[in-house]
């Protein structure tokens, strides 16, 4: 299952993507609601992120909440959001990708290493933690003018 809009905007070598439709065995859904998406990250046996950019990695944090196990990028914020719980994967190697969804569905001990990883990696990040944090630096801005 493919979920998401078709970005007009891929890179070269990348515009069959731009066509991808449903078809035998794939499925493309532009847009979920929370609770289609929530829904889905539950019944997955991974998300698939192999993101060639990606500002923060919310993606990747809400799989890991719903204890889905998670393969990303090794891409820009990537690493730093997903730590040690997810499979982490050079986006333009087809090798890595198709060896870490082999892993995936093939060891449900994998699995359950990164259902648990993700979901104590998940518990690190929350609102009223980044709001802490946030404040913490405009007050040092503040005091340092």
């Amino acid at each position: 299952v493919l979920v998401g809009r078709k970005d007009q905007k891929y890179p070269a070598g990348f515009e069959e993507l731009s066509g991808l439709g449903t078809f035998a065995g794939v499925i493309h859904i532009p847009e979920l609601d929370g609770d289609e998406l929530l829904t889905l990250y539950n019944q997955s046996i991974a998300l698939v992120h192999p993101s060639l950019y990606e500002g923060f990695g919310l993606t990747v944090l809400e799989a890991m909440k719903c204890g889905t196990p998670v393969i990303s990028s090794k891409a820009a914020s990537l690493p730093e959001i997903a730590g040690d719980a997810a499979i982490l994967v050079d986006p333009a190697s087809d090798m890595e990708l198709t060896g870490a969804l082999l892993e995936i569905e093939s060891n449900a001990e994998t699995r359950s290493i990164l259902r648990t990883k993700g979901l104590a990696r998940a518990a690190i990040f929350n609102w009223r933690e980044t709001a802490k944090q946030t404040v913490h630096v405009y007050e040092k801005v503040l005091a340092g003018s």
